[in-house]
C-alpha cells in the first residue's frame, strides 16, 4: 500500500522553527484541517550544561546556544553550588527564555 503525503500538511513553518505548529497527522492521508494544530510538547533536543563558578564564560556560552538555527530545544543548566555570580546569571537567562531550565545543587557534589 502506497503512503500518501498530503501537500497541505507540508505548508507552514517547519517543526524546528521557534514555536512551530505541526499537525499530529503529518505524513498520513488525513487533512490538516481534520485535526487541531499544536505546539510540540517536548523539545526536539535537550542540551545539558554543567557549571561551577562559571561567571567568566557563562553568558557567552548560553548566548551561543540561543543563537543556533535550531530553536526547538531546551537548555538544562546544572549548577554545582557555585560561589560566584553564576546563580544570578542563570536565573536571569531562565526568566528571559522559557527554553532554559536552571537547577542548582545546595552543596558541591565533588
Amino acid at each position: 500500500m502506497e503512503k500518501r503525503m498530503d501537500k497541505t500538511l507540508l505548508a507552514g513553518p517547519s517543526p524546528w522553527e521557534k514555536s512551530a505548529r505541526v499537525s499530529p497527522f503529518q505524513g498520513t492521508s488525513m487533512q490538516a484541517e481534520d485535526s487541531p494544530t499544536f505546539v510540540r510538547p517536548h523539545p526536539r533536543v535537550s542540551i545539558g550544561m554543567p557549571v561551577f563558578n562559571a561567571e567568566k564564560f557563562l553568558r557567552e556560552a548560553v548566548e551561543s546556544v540561543l543563537m543556533q538555527d535550531l530553536q526547538d530545544f531546551e537548555l538544562v543548566i546544572s549548577d554545582n553550588a557555585s560561589t560566584d555570580a553564576t546563580r544570578s546569571i542563570c536565573e536571569a537567562f531562565a526568566q528571559r527564555d522559557s527554553r532554559i531550565r536552571y537547577h542548582r545543587n545546595s552543596k558541591n557534589l565533588d
